[in-house]
């Protein structure tokens, strides 16, 4: 199969300094350094899969035919000319506290405390970019709810909509599915009985089918290195999804892991870091706390400064949260 090379994927002009032998051992031992790439594909088989860590130099010229996929980019156009130029940090921002609109247009904070829950946020599909074209729809109950309507938009035309007792259902097999580079609007309305309360909605668009045939060729090829199943989850996968804007696959990976029983704490981290992008938050803490509690079991400094960073943002966005609804609500 020929592989095609991913956003973050460089063909390197430019040598790693240390000898094969030892970059192979460091793949084995230093497995708590801070990750900014990996060697995909290289003339010596030693390292192929091995990580090249923050700090570690990089210098002179080798034979064409070395890829390094670089995780973190920042921002910066990830196709580059050595691994030296991979990002070497990446910051978790804070969220906007997210407003929710009520059918009579006003507006309501969600409350301060876990679990609790003011509006049928949509919990997945994550993010804008999907890639069902038949979205398996979720949100969060709302107490005194006793119905919601699920609607689908093209255009301000609806396509479909549905009313479920549930919190979760899947786009029908009995109609057309999602069209690739679409855009939609994905809306749940949350009765008590035949009375509007709140709602939610987002956006979301299919990805086109050039970008689909080229995760999937990435995918099988990352999957043929037969990496470290936790590492290939946060690291590899990770940062070809989140280069196509599917923080949903991302997510649903690295969840998978967890069910899998990880213990690897940046598993946990980066599932904080994408729950905290798309402000939910009391699912980002819980997932910050376990790789908080794993980083310190293990020594794994790194990963313990990224989960305490994490905690801290979102003790401050707690702090700022009003205790009771707000006054559009009383």
């Amino acid at each position: 199969m020929q592989f095609q090379k991913p956003l973050c994927l460089i063909l390197l002009a430019t040598a790693i300094a240390w000898p094969g032998a030892v970059f192979a051992q460091q793949k084995k031992a230093n497995q708590h350094c801070n990750p900014i790439g990996r060697v995909l594909r290289a003339n010596n088989k030693a390292l192929v899969g091995a990580l090249i860590c923050q700090g570690q130099r990089v210098q002179g010229v080798v034979q064409q035919g070395n890829a390094i996929l670089c995780f973190v980019t920042n921002g910066i156009s990830p196709f580059m000319d050595s691994p030296v130029n991979c990002a070497t940090s990446k910051t978790v921002k804070q969220p906007k506290m997210r407003l929710c609109e009520t059918p009579q247009g006003g507006k309501c904070y969600r409350n301060k405390g876990i679990g609790t829950a003011q509006t049928p946020r949509i919990l997945s599909p994550y993010g804008r970019v999907i890639r069902n074209q038949r979205p398996n729809v979720t949100w969060q109950a709302v107490p005194e709810a006793t119905s919601y309507q699920i609607q689908i938009e093209s255009q301000s035309r609806s396509l479909w909509a549905k009313t479920v007792a549930g919190t979760s259902i899947q786009y029908p097999q009995s109609l057309p599915p999602l069209s690739p580079n679409n855009t939609y609007r994905l809306s749940v309305v949350a009765f008590k009985q035949n009375a509007p309360l709140v709602a939610d909605s987002q956006i979301i668009q299919v990805l086109d089918t050039a970008d689909a045939e080229w995760l999937k060729q990435n995918e099988q090829f990352i999957h043929s290195l037969k990496l470290d199943p936790d590492q290939t989850a946060y690291l590899d996968l990770n940062v070809i999804y989140l280069s196509k804007g599917l923080l949903n696959e991302s997510i649903q990976v690295l969840e998978e892991r967890v069910t899998a029983g990880s213990d690897h704490p940046e598993v946990y981290r980066v599932l904080g870091d994408h729950y905290w992008a798309v402000a939910l938050v009391d699912q980002a803490y819980a997932k910050y706390q376990k790789a908080e509690q794993l980083a310190e079991i293990q020594g794994n400094a790194a990963a313990l400064e990224k989960a305490k960073a994490g905690l801290a943002l979102i003790e401050q966005y707690y702090s700022q949260l009003p205790d009771n609804k707000n006054e559009d609500q009383k």
